[in-house]
């Protein structure tokens, strides 16, 4: 899942800016197409606002369970997406997780 949250919301801003270019007039009209109706206004603010909240508990988490790289979440989730840093940060902690999971059967 961290791969194609990564790959579908940049697709979209590739054609995006396929069809559109990238320069400063592309940047305004993504800009204003993103908010420009009110469903629209309203997805990008759900997604804002889970996002902060993943964010929150994610730094919360990662310092419980000692996940490294866990910042890493940060930029996936704020550059590319929640669909990104949220898979991005659930496998970090997996792989934490299951590391200490080895260590204690090894110990056991």
């Amino acid at each position: 899942m961290t791969i194609v949250g990564f790959v579908v919301p940049n697709a979209m801003f590739g054609k995006f800016f396929l069809d559109n270019g990238f320069g400063k007039q592309s940047w305004k009209k993504l800009g204003s197409e993103a908010v420009g109706t009110i469903p629209a206004a309203a997805i990008l603010a759900d997604a804002g606002l889970t996002a902060h909240t993943f964010i929150t508990w994610a730094s919360w988490d990662a310092h419980q369970h000692k996940v490294r790289g866990w910042w890493l979440v940060y930029p996936a989730t704020y550059l590319v997406g929640i669909c990104f840093g949220a898979p991005l940060y659930l496998l970090l902690r997996e792989y934490k997780i299951g590391d200490a999971e080895s260590a204690a059967i090894g110990t056991a």
